[in-house]
């Protein structure tokens, strides 16, 4: 059959071949606003009393002193490695991709960034859907107190208090015994697993277990049974809105959903008209810190011993398109942009055109909520007190 768009032979793009430069071009894909410009976020973050490296501001040598950035630039982007004639991407993509000129598009973009980050970056993949309201508050939320850069990223977690007894994957896979004796052959059905952590696979061309990517890009991956628009109350209410304000605010931010495109159906809103719901998030999550975050996971949240250390088994020069991993999405480091970065494609071709339109009104409608001078005190609490801590490259 007709080979998908990227394989052509006589017009293979850049990203197919082994990334030249070591150093990610970090701006790839993020077109900064009036509005986030790169100064306001800095401004943002001090008076937070945080440091948060804004897009476009993370120095080089963060890169080149890494020892293996030559070695996996030269082996290129993860999602295709193991695979040097195409066949299996192929597969994926003239199954699930080919003949939807959004989706080519999004699947070329996400593509692309791999090569530009695959040197001191792995990558994983979050497909969701009906969460996706919840990400795109709390990532407003941050750039309101911390300067995260929302214009380009979403956030799955945002309260530092649930993540003080559970910081990183090791708590959390000290955890799993309890997790499945509570739900048992469903650990990450749990509701503390769900708190703290979010599914992912190893590969855009992942083909398993359970989860092709490709497959359910215009749906999104999602259980019903979670109350999002509860989560979405205490949310705002962690963040001091008073509770004689949520409902409305609730209110306000499902209209600004469904004006921009974007599934409300969970909070109480409209689904979205195309029907479109799906929404893929790419998490790259520097080499160094990966197992920290991270753990190579079986379905359902066991660990998958024979594809441990991850941050290994992702470096290797082998096919990574079967194979899930559980993240730990600590916003201590998931608001760090110098050790996760964070890029969305949307399937609805509305939304994701216009979603940094989306993000701009929802920092307007948030910050409308927030009593005035009172950021700095709000952005403690969110962060328990402990803000992130300050790299020596990011102080003034």
């Amino acid at each position: 059959g007709h080979p998908p768009f990227w394989l052509n032979v006589e017009s293979k793009p850049d990203w197919w071949l082994p990334a030249v430069s070591v150093q990610p071009r970090s701006t790839m894909g993020c077109v900064h606003s009036e509005a986030e410009a790169p100064e306001k976020q800095l401004r943002a973050a001090r008076r937070s009393r945080t440091q948060i490296a804004p897009v476009g501001h993370l120095p080089s040598k963060v890169s080149q002193t890494r020892s293996w950035v030559h070695d996996q630039s030269e082996l290129g982007a993860q999602s295709f490695r193991g695979d040097p004639e195409g066949k299996h991407a192929a597969r994926i993509t003239q199954g699930y991709v080919m003949g939807d000129p959004h989706a080519e598009a999004c699947f070329a973009e996400l593509a692309q960034r791999e090569c530009d980050f695959c040197g001191d970056w792995v990558v994983l993949y979050h497909s969701y859907r009906y969460a996706a309201l919840l990400y795109e508050v709390q990532a407003a939320m941050a750039n309101i107190l911390f300067g995260f850069p929302s214009h380009s990223s979403p956030l799955p977690r945002l309260l530092g208090s649930d993540f003080l007894k559970v910081p990183d994957a090791a708590s959390l896979v000290a955890r799993l015994p309890r997790f499945e004796r509570e739900s048992p052959g469903k650990a990450d059905h749990h509701a503390d697993f769900r708190r703290v952590a979010i599914s992912s696979m190893c590969s855009l061309m992942s083909s398993g277990p359970e989860v092709c990517i490709a497959r359910t890009f215009v749906h999104g991956y999602s259980c019903k049974n979670v109350p999002y628009a509860d989560l979405l109350a205490s949310v705002l209410q962690a963040c001091s809105v008073s509770s004689s304000q949520v409902a409305s605010l609730v209110k306000a931010i499902v209209e600004l959903a469904e004006e921009h495109g974007l599934d409300a159906s969970m909070f109480g809103g409209k689904p979205v008209e195309s029907g479109r719901s799906g929404h893929l998030m790419q998490v790259f999550v520097r080499r160094d810190v990966a197992d920290t975050l991270a753990y190579a996971a079986r379905p359902y949240g066991g660990v998958d011993s024979e594809r441990m250390p991850l941050a290994q088994w992702l470096g290797g020069d082998r096919s990574l398109s079967k194979g899930q991993a559980r993240i730990v999405a600590n916003p201590a480091n998931f608001l760090r942009t110098d050790q996760v970065r964070i890029f969305v494609a949307s399937a609805d071709p509305s939304f994701h055109e216009r979603r940094k339109v989306f993000q701009q009104g929802l920092i307007q409608v948030l910050s409308a909520a927030i009593e005035p001078g009172r950021c700095a005190s709000v952005a403690r609490k969110v962060c328990s007190s402990v803000p992130p801590k300050t790299y020596e490259h990011e102080q003034d």
